[in-house]
């Protein structure tokens, strides 16, 4: 009897775990909310002045699934990444006026349009900062090029892999203030609000009125955005 029962919860657990790879179609769940100040490092992004692109970036983390969305241009312009931080998938997600794209990366693969930050060097430093309220560590970042800059990162807890939407997946710790670029946009993003909050399920599946289309073909539409 004893060895049964150990077989029936090893199969109710083996269970959970499967549905819970896949997101509910509906309902709500309880995710910690953080937003960031976007920070242009540029005047322009090619021809397109930064001081008319988005200023905010909201991250959501609920269950082992995230998404950071940022929006603008009165609601014409929206780019997501949906990450299952289990399987360390990533969907970029693209709205331009009327035309909706998406794209599903493989595991472990760099989102569409950011810079990937090939054999960068990362130190921590020791030295700490507080962040939306939260005490940080601070990580020196050295890039190939000889660049070098300052990173922070804390542990928020009950999420693991926090970072396969930028180029800085190894950092365990959620990056509150860091570096990163897309397409030709240089952006420091430093967090502002860290907050838990109940929010729909839906938000971390695909729209059905999104259309799939290839990893190059997504890669030009970023980029030709910044022409």
């Amino acid at each position: 009897m004893k060895h049964l029962l150990l077989f029936i919860v090893f199969i109710f657990l083996l269970l959970s775990g499967c549905f819970r790879s896949k997101v509910p179609s509906e309902g709500k769940v309880s995710a910690k909310v953080i937003e960031y100040k976007v920070e242009y490092l540029a005047e322009k992004a090619g021809g397109i002045p930064t001081n008319v692109l988005p200023g905010k970036m909201t991250l959501i983390f609920a269950d082992h699934f995230a998404i950071n969305r940022i929006d603008g241009f009165l609601g014409q312009f929206s780019l997501s990444y949906i990450a299952n931080l289990k399987t360390k998938k990533v969907i970029s997600l693209l709205k331009i006026f009327d035309k909706k794209y998406y794209y599903t990366g493989q595991p472990g693969e760099i989102p569409s349009g950011i810079d990937p930050m090939n054999n960068i060097i990362m130190t921590r430093t020791g030295n700490k900062k507080e962040i939306a309220g939260i005490t940080s560590d601070e990580i020196k970042i050295q890039t190939n090029d000889g660049k070098e800059y300052l990173m922070y990162s804390a542990y928020i807890e009950k999420i693991k892999n926090p970072n396969i939407t930028t180029p800085y997946h190894e950092i365990d710790d959620v990056l509150l203030e860091f570096y990163t670029k897309l397409s030709m946009m240089e952006m420091r993003l430093s967090a502002s609000r860290l907050y838990t909050k109940e929010v729909e399920w839906n938000v971390f599946n695909i729209p059905e009125d999104y259309q799939r289309i290839s990893k190059d073909a997504m890669e030009k539409t970023i980029n030709e955005l910044f022409r």
